[in-house]
């Protein structure tokens, strides 16, 4: 009777709006999900929820997996965000910056972003990208300025290793010529999050993990705004009303019926 009532309900309910194409995408490593016994995957749900549940904006999730098996396809992307990203390989990472000289936007939220290849050479290419070097540091306050708005950060939980427990972060080094200041560590000013060309693209990259954990997901944040404007900028709508759609409440005798008959 329940489920009757459920599909009657959906019979009379306008169909739900899908969109049929994205300019977003999540890239999910399948490389670190596996070195780093990632279980939780936070920064990626994090992802999720800023992207969608918040930002309300469409968007595919892709791996190198996917990538190398011709599921995924990134010349369909104009963006592409990068939770973790640690290990890679010598295909999927010419995919990235063919990605960039295509004109694509990558945002990358992994301090360790490209470090090593899954044989355990090093990436030649992550110094290309950065432009300088990443010196691990401590952080007492856990914001960083973004504009006049304060970005939470988070620490790292369920991740085996010396992180847990801890904020990932580090400082740039130097600045790159040419790269803008997108936010900075509250405390002491130092930049956190820089924006730099690429070929015919560009590439922002976070001297700090912000996603250690899921608490973003909690509450509405500026990180909202951070998205919304990458959002913006790739000409990706937002505020679409899929991410509203719920069943209506069902009365209150009828649920009581239900369970009697169930019962």
């Amino acid at each position: 009777l329940e489920a009757l009532a459920i599909n009657k309900q959906l019979k009379t309910m306008p169909k739900v709006n899908v969109p049929e194409k994205t300019a977003s995408a999540v890239l999910h490593s399948d490389y670190d999900r596996w070195g780093l016994q990632d279980n939780v995957l936070h920064p990626a749900y994090s992802l999720y929820t800023l992207l969608g549940e918040q930002t309300k904006a469409w968007f595919d999730f892709v791996s190198p997996t996917g990538i190398a098996g011709k599921l995924h396809d990134l010349t369909r992307y104009k963006v592409l965000y990068i939770p973790r990203m640690k290990f890679t390989d010598s295909a999927t990472t010419a995919e990235l910056m063919a990605f960039l000289n295509r004109g694509g936007t990558l945002v990358s939220f992994d301090p360790d972003f490209l470090t090593v290849n899954i044989d355990g050479s090093t990436v030649p290419e992550r110094a290309a990208l950065l432009g300088t070097e990443l010196v691990p540091r401590t952080v007492r306050m856990p914001a960083l300025q973004y504009g006049d708005k304060s970005l939470p950060i988070y620490k790292i939980t369920n991740l085996p290793g010396p992180n847990n427990g801890k904020l990932q972060a580090c400082d740039f080094k130097e600045i790159p010529a040419g790269s803008r200041i997108l936010a900075t560590y509250a405390e002491d000013g130092r930049p956190a999050l820089i924006e730099r060309s690429y070929g015919k693209g560009r590439v922002i990259l976070s001297a700090v993990q912000p996603f250690g954990n899921s608490d973003v997901a909690l509450q509405q944040t500026p990180w909202v705004d951070f998205i919304r404007e990458i959002c913006q900028a790739a000409g990706e709508e937002t505020d679409l009303p899929i991410w509203d759609f719920m069943l209506k409440k069902m009365p209150e005798h009828q649920v009581n019926l239900n369970l009697k008959v169930k019962w």
